[in-house]
This record gives C-alpha cells, sequence and structure tokens, in this order.
C-alpha cells in the first residue's frame, strides 16, 4: 500500500516516463524481480492509497467482480450541497473539444455514480467523505463540479482563478479496504493528508477562512 503524492502520475506517459508510481515500485526492495501491478489508479494531482500486486494471481483476483479495493475518498468541496447525503447518478464522456483529457457530464456517456455525505460546513468550504460505484476518469472532480461544488484546488475543474492560500488539490483517497486474495483476512487502511490539505482543513476548523481570488 503506497500514499501516493499529489503531482505523481501512477503509469508511465509520454510526458512522464520515469517519475510514476510505478517506477517508484520498481525501485522497492519488496518488489524485486516481481511482476507487480498497481490495482486501480489516482489522477496524477490526487493523492492517497494506492494498492500493489506483486505478482500476477493476486492482480487478477483483485480485479474480479466482487474483490475490487473500496475506496473512501476526502474531499474539500468549494461551497457545500443542501444536504448532508447526495448520490450523483451522472453519465461521463470525453470533452471532444480538443481536450482528451477532459470530462463533462453528458448523456450517453459512460455510467458513473458517486456518494457524497457532508462531515464538516465551514464558510465558502465543506469537507466530504466520497465513495465510488464507478472508477470513470475525473469522476469525483467532475461530478462535484457539475454541482457548482468543484474539488478545492482543482486546476482543471476548480475555480479559474484558484484558492488564495491552498497549494494543491484537495482530493484525498483516504482509506482502503479490501480482502487478502490467499488469507482472506479483510484488511483496512488508512493513509494521512497531505500537508497542504490538512493545513488548510485546520484553518478552516479554526474560522480562518480563504475564498477564491
Amino acid at each position: 500500500i503506497l500514499n501516493k503524492p499529489a503531482g505523481m502520475p501512477c503509469h508511465p506517459s509520454k510526458g512522464h516516463p520515469n517519475d510514476t508510481l510505478a517506477n517508484l515500485c520498481a525501485g522497492l526492495p519488496a518488489m524485486a524481480g516481481r511482476a507487480f501491478r498497481p490495482i486501480g489508479r489516482l489522477d496524477r494531482d490526487t493523492s492517497g492509497a494506492v494498492l500493489c500486486a506483486k505478482h500476477p494471481h493476486s492482480a487478477c483476483w483483485m480485479g474480479l467482480p466482487g474483490h475490487r479495493p473500496e475506496k473512501t475518498y476526502l474531499a474539500l468541496l468549494c461551497g457545500a450541497p443542501g444536504e448532508d447525503f447526495v448520490t450523483i447518478d451522472a453519465p461521463l464522456t470525453r470533452d471532444g473539444e480538443g481536450d482528451d483529457h477532459r470530462r463533462l457530464v453528458r448523456s450517453g456517456g459512460l455510467p458513473a455514480v458517486t456518494h457524497c455525505r457532508i462531515l464538516l460546513r465551514a464558510e465558502r468550504f465543506s469537507l466530504a467523505a466520497l465513495r465510488l460505484e464507478t472508477g470513470r476518469t475525473h469522476q469525483i472532480r467532475v461530478h462535484m463540479a457539475s454541482l457548482g461544488h468543484p474539488v478545492a484546488g482543482d486546476p482543471v475543474y476548480g475555480p479559474a482563478k484558484g484558492v488564495k492560500g491552498l497549494h494543491g488539490q484537495c482530493l484525498h483517497a483516504a482509506v482502503l479496504g479490501f480482502i487478502h486474495p490467499v488469507s482472506g483476512e479483510h484488511l483496512l487502511f488508512e493513509t494521512p493528508l497531505p500537508d497542504y490539505f490538512s493545513d488548510f482543513l485546520a484553518r478552516l476548523r479554526k474560522g480562518e477562512t480563504y475564498g477564491p481570488v
């Protein structure tokens, strides 16, 4: 289980051949000589728990229906929904207007369901716990932005001018649970928030608020 920092891609690509989570895994002693594979992924600017299988059997087992890991995300939102619990059932598709990475809520897209529970309400912001029924690209970020409450610090779907006093995207895979493929034991892991997220949240709890600039 690795606590991926914000700014690190999960898998190598043309623009990031060497600075990814997969590259980091390859350098760990526990992975020496193993055909490891990250299970699932997080967006580059999303931090938190990522599970990595040490051999193909575990990787295949984890991919079967009913065996996939469950994650709970924490997100700091701009504003807050009117209700404390909201389910967003809205299909997602590619933008199709020159940005192949950007996603939109659009009829006819791939099904996507997000469950959002508000944990804390503060002036201009709220802290939410989120669970996914589907794992679409940018799902949480697009769904929350579609409600008018984007993830604070999101450089793509968040406020155009950013958030004063915040230096990162406040979306973190905080809790990861899964059934061990060999022992059958249910395991649960928690990862701490990155400093920029926890520091900003602490200021909100003290009543110090920062609005979009």
